[in-house]
């Protein structure tokens, strides 16, 4: 499962739960958007895994979509506007996009 990536977006609505979502992304992978993470898969942090821990932070309202991607899609994919900066935000951690 050598660099398996796989993109995950959410709408959560409550704004604990969204950090602690984000929190959890952010350690694992790389944010893209305001809500939009793509994560590397590993021997230590499989798709189930990875699909448990975001589950066991949200609530039945909220919804988080799961996309793995292959080589080729994630190797493909491009940016354009002026999101292709970082996303804007008032936490003192910066913020990782990928290249």
């Amino acid at each position: 499962m050598k660099d398996k990536k796989v993109l995950i977006a959410y709408d959560i609505s409550a704004n604990k739960r969204r950090r602690k979502v984000a929190d959890s992304l952010e350690r694992c992978g790389m944010r893209i958007n305001k809500s939009v993470f793509i994560c590397t898969l590993s021997c230590e942090l499989d798709l189930p895994d990875l699909v448990e821990m975001v589950t066991s932070l949200i609530d039945r309202r909220d919804h988080v979509f799961f996309l793995p991607l292959c080589k080729g899609c994630y190797e493909a994919a491009w940016s354009v506007g002026a999101g292709t900066a970082a996303p804007r935000s008032r936490r003192k951690r910066k913020t990782r996009l990928i290249g």
